[in-house]
């Protein structure tokens, strides 16, 4: 890290951008000149290549790749995956255990539960975005409210 770089976070799509540029962004931008997420997962793989090897070259630039596990079970073999289809300048990757949108519900309090009207659940890592959007129906809309 260093204030004279900016920093790209690779992300898969809208509801990881709206985590990162809500929740990380601020707690980096003191870190770098400028902190911005690039979304991956509707781009051709080898546009997304083609970037991460222009970061890669340019002294300017650090960037961080961000994957969820999905149905994986080991982080290994989806950086493996990862490096395969985006290639070898994707590192450093940093992958999300389950899906990034789970961590939108870690830690609400009963308050919050209660005015979203959803009920506790004790552990988000096993929420999936299908079953938030099931428990939370306005999920999508809210996501798209703030972007």
């Amino acid at each position: 890290m260093s204030k004279d770089k900016a920093l790209r976070i690779f992300v898969e799509g809208e509801y990881d951008t709206l985590f990162f540029d809500t929740i990380i962004r601020p707690r980096l931008i003191e870190q770098y000149i400028d902190v911005q997420c690039i979304e991956y997962a509707r781009r051709e793989p080898s546009e997304v290549r083609k970037k991460l090897k222009t970061f890669h070259k340019i002294q300017y630039y650090d960037h961080w790749f961000v994957a969820d596990l999905d149905q994986h079970t080991e982080v290994e073999d989806k950086i493996s995956k990862i490096k395969n289809k985006y290639g070898e300048y994707a590192e450093p990757i940093i992958i999300v255990k389950s899906e990034i949108e789970c961590w939108y519900f870690s830690g609400l309090s009963d308050n919050v539960l209660h005015e979203l009207k959803m009920a506790f659940v004790e552990n988000t890592e096993l929420l999936d975005k299908e079953q938030i959007i099931k428990r939370f129906p306005n999920f999508s809309t809210l996501v798209k409210e703030k972007k």
